[in-house]
């Protein structure tokens, strides 16, 4: 086998060469190839174009006049694949002009020069004396999604969403030329898009026929009548008019506003039975016509929708058109067990006759009739973003799964703000996996330990026993993306004595003189909670990794990450409080009824709750002092904007401001205690 020495003391005989003509995304590659060759061997690589006289010793970066007719099948490459060959001591890293070259040029860092790109500001490059090459007689690749992305700020910088090949704009991603450019939707709307094609606020005064009706026989502005021709028509005009105003979309979304509510009247209901009773029929329908009206202008642009909720089943008689793309969304499942296992954990009417239908039957039946199916799967807590969500394995099945059923899209919901635990673990996992679904297992868990240890320093392993732990507790648990602490980590109630049983060391003069008795051992005398291994161990694994870190950011990761062990530690200090509050009432009562002689009236009739309300405002405020170092530490993570376990114990989740068919503009409330 030939070998290539690139660099050997200090010096090279390699230059870099880039095309004249090369596109954004190929002067960038070209230029961070250079940049890392210094970092790996501390020599500068020249940088030239190809109109210079050609050396023997090149690495040639995009299309180039170095090439010959029938070098590189450009066809096959697309936008997004590259090749990677050496020969004739040259060493060839070309691709698609968009973004192929630049994702060639990142995946030879990894794979042959030991990079690694964990987050936008922690990367591994090895520093080598001497940087000798393999022969590589050719390395094809193209990623296996057509489109990718996780919706996490984590990966929102432009270099970093290029060296982990997201490709599709969501929630604040904005990705120069030069970095690859991103697939996006017109109007920068990628989902529940009627309320802002036919906004309510605008027709439904004038045009109630326009919006659903419900079940009570009343027209209601939360979606749309879809076998209105009038609607169909403004359907076509807006999406049109989204194009025109956006010529470099790649799609246009068509898809029912973010609740359920069918139109229920009697051509709706006609269509439904037409197609099985599935209520996706005049939702498909409508965005045929759309996809029909757009096909000759906008060749290659695809009308993409939703089935979701109650549309998530195919319709029996009408096909999507080939220019239609079908997102199917997970939201039903069980995210503890990969899909194709079979939980689901909400189950809702999907057709006209109240049935339900199963998820995975759902999902083949659209990727047997769906030209391009899309997944909108979900890989986080809703409601509870910093506590522990271990899904990591079911992620990986999950992902390998759409594979298999030929789908060529994934979007998976993250978290939209830097603040869900694990995240940028997750996403980095969930790069991969979108690359190369076919992964093995042991390659997606070394890959894991890679980043643990690069981000987190030597304490990385016990971040992975961390996570061990918590899949192994909830083996046989399934979970949604709003579960609850209470349902998903056990803490029984344990009965401590036999009620009416008394301690031997608590005297009459102690209670009557509870304010200078030390209640603590007491607090708990009939029924506690215990605290689960996923805290309790937890706690110790993160203690153990903080002790091993070396830099300051490792510190600070760890910092963060913690979070979620002592958000689940606050839970249990809430359920502790509570339970032992009615227990020690109940001592205090058995008391004073044992020693009925020794208290009068008043005493029997008040000490209980006097003291049980005493000594509980004293716990109280240590539960409240553990709370508020915890929510320093969030603000000092600029983490402000989720309500934190103690309010979710006594107020329920965060709640949207709703509008009829839109958002509202506050998604969630402010720390606050």
């Amino acid at each position: 086998m030939n070998t290539y020495t690139l660099s050997t003391n200090g010096s090279t005989e390699y230059r870099i060469v880039r095309g004249a003509s090369a596109s954004p995304s190929e002067i960038t590659a070209a230029t961070q190839l250079q940049k890392y060759l210094k970092e790996i061997s501390g020599v500068d690589f020249p940088l030239v174009i190809d109109s210079e006289p050609a050396a023997q010793k090149e690495i040639i970066v995009g299309e180039t006049n170095r090439e010959n007719p029938g070098d590189f099948d450009r066809v096959e490459m697309g936008k997004e694949g590259f090749v990677i060959r050496t020969a004739d001591s040259k060493l060839w890293i070309v691709g698609g002009k968009q973004r192929g070259t630049l994702y060639g040029v990142f995946y030879f860092l990894e794979t042959y020069m030991n990079c690694r790109f964990f987050t936008a500001e922690i990367e591994r490059v090895p520093r080598l004396q001497t940087m000798i090459l393999d022969e590589i007689k050719e390395d094809k690749q193209k990623p296996f999604f057509n489109f990718r992305d996780v919706a996490c700020t984590a990966f929102n910088a432009p270099h970093i969403s290029a060296k982990r090949n997201f490709n599709v704009a969501f929630w604040d991603r904005d990705v120069p030329e030069e970095w690859g450019g991103l697939i996006h939707y017109a109007h920068d709307v990628g989902g529940h898009s009627f309320g802002e094609l036919i906004p309510g606020d605008k027709y439904f005064d004038t045009h109630p026929e326009y919006f659903a009706m419900n079940e009570e026989g009343e027209r209601v502005p939360h979606d749309l009548c879809l076998s209105n021709p009038d609607v169909i028509q403004l359907l076509i005009d807006g999406a049109k008019q989204w194009l025109s105003d956006d010529p470099t979309a790649e799609a246009v979304h068509l898809s029912q506003n973010d609740l359920i509510c069918p139109c229920m009247c009697e051509n709706c209901k006609k269509i439904y039975e037409e197609e099985g009773g599935a209520f996706s029929g005049t939702l498909l329908r409508a965005v045929n016509a759309v996809a029909d009206a757009i096909k000759e202008d906008y060749p290659g642009v695809l009308a993409a929708t939703f089935a979701y909720q109650y549309t998530r089943s195919a319709p029996a008689k009408t096909k999507p058109r080939d220019n239609v793309r079908v997102t199917f969304c997970t939201i039903e499942g069980c995210f503890s067990h990969a899909h194709e296992e079979g939980h689901e954990i909400r189950k809702r009417t999907s057709r006209l006759d109240g049935t339900i239908t199963s998820m995975m039957d759902d999902l083949k039946g659209w990727a047997k009739v769906c030209k391009h199916v899309s997944i909108w799967d979900y890989v986080f807590n809703a409601f509870h973003a910093v506590m522990t969500f271990p899904n990591f394995e079911a992620i990986r099945r999950n992902l390998r799964l759409y594979a298999d059923l030929g789908i060529d899209a994934v979007q998976l919901e993250g978290w939209c703000w830097e603040i869900a635990e694990l995240i940028e673990l997750r996403t980095y996992l969930l790069s991969k996996l979108l690359y190369n679904p076919y992964m093995t297992k042991e390659e997606y868990y070394g890959y894991m330990d890679e980043f643990l240890e690069g981000v987190y320093g030597p304490g990385g392993k016990y971040i992975r026993q961390y996570i061990d732990l918590a899949e192994e507790m909830t083996e046989n648990i399934c979970f949604n993306l709003d579960f609850d602490a209470y349902q998903f980590y056990p803490m029984p109630e344990v009965t401590r004595h036999e009620a009416g049983v008394l301690p031997e060391d608590l005297t009459i003069s102690m209670v009557k003189d509870y304010q200078n008795t030390d209640w603590t051992k007491y607090w708990n005398w009939y029924q506690d909670v215990e605290e689960n291994r996923v805290s309790k161990e937890g706690m110790v694994l993160f203690e153990n990794a903080a002790k091993e870190a070396v830099t300051d950011l490792q510190k600070d990761k760890l910092d963060l990450i913690t979070t979620q062990v002592r958000y689940i530690k606050s839970y249990y200090y809430h359920k502790k409080l509570n339970i032992a509050k009615e227990s020690f009432a109940e001592l205090i009562q058995a008391f004073i009824t044992a020693n009925a002689d020794a208290f009068d009236e008043a005493e029997k009739e008040q000490l209980p709750t006097t003291i049980r309300d005493y000594v509980y405002e004293q716990l109280l405020e240590k539960y409240k002092a553990y709370n508020e170092a915890l929510m320093n530490t969030y603000i000092a993570h600029d983490m402000t904007y989720f309500r934190p376990a103690w309010e979710i114990a006594y107020f329920g989740p965060y709640h949207f401001d709703r509008v009829p068919g839109e958002w509202g503009t506050g998604n969630a409330k402010t720390i606050n205690l």
